[in-house]
This record gives C-alpha cells, sequence and structure tokens, in this order.
C-alpha cells in the first residue's frame, strides 16, 4: 500500500511540475509570438507600399507571359499571380490586437 501511495504522489508532483512549467512560459510563448506576427505585419505593409508605388499599367491580379523555345520547338506558359496582401495584414492586425489585450 506504502508503493502505491508513493507512486500516486510522485504522479501528482510530476504533473505540478508540468504545470507551473508551462504557466510560466505562458508568457514568453505569448510575447514571441506576438513579435513574429508584427515582423510579419511591417514586412506586409512594406509590400503594400512597394506595390502601391510599382508601376501601374502592371496588372496587379496576375500576369501571363509565354515563351517559346525555338530548338525544341515547345511552348511554356508561365502564370504568375499576385495576391492582394491588404486582407492579410487586417487579419494580422487583429491577431495581434488580440494578443495584445490578452
Amino acid at each position: 500500500m506504502k508503493t502505491k501511495a508513493q507512486s500516486v504522489l510522485e504522479y501528482a508532483t510530476l504533473i505540478a511540475v508540468i504545470a507551473v512549467s508551462l504557466t510560466a512560459m505562458i508568457n514568453y510563448i505569448q510575447r514571441s509570438v506576438s513579435a513574429r506576427l508584427e515582423h510579419v505585419r511591417q514586412d506586409l505593409n512594406e509590400a503594400m507600399q512597394y506595390e502601391g508605388s510599382s508601376n501601374s499599367s502592371t496588372n496587379s491580379n496576375s500576369t501571363n507571359s509565354s515563351s517559346t523555345n525555338s530548338s525544341e520547338g515547345t511552348n511554356s506558359s508561365t502564370s504568375t499571380t499576385t495576391v492582394d496582401p491588404a486582407p492579410i495584414a487586417e487579419a494580422l492586425e487583429l491577431v495581434i490586437n488580440y494578443y495584445n489585450n490578452k
């Protein structure tokens, strides 16, 4: 009976140590996530400013180009799609505000 009580006490101590360590780490985790989201938001703002200052004659939604390889006689088509970063920046702003208000 003594070893069973000791085993239960050891498990309880282990669970308590894990709970305390996770509680102590939660602030650091929240700060690191918040800092990373802030960094991504700044990158998106820079991308939005760059796109706003880029050539206005370029279609911002998609650019299609095709090239012909004359030695092989095959056509290869390349399609590049540019994503509007404004909704992503707004979503990140909401997440940052959520973590800052906790």
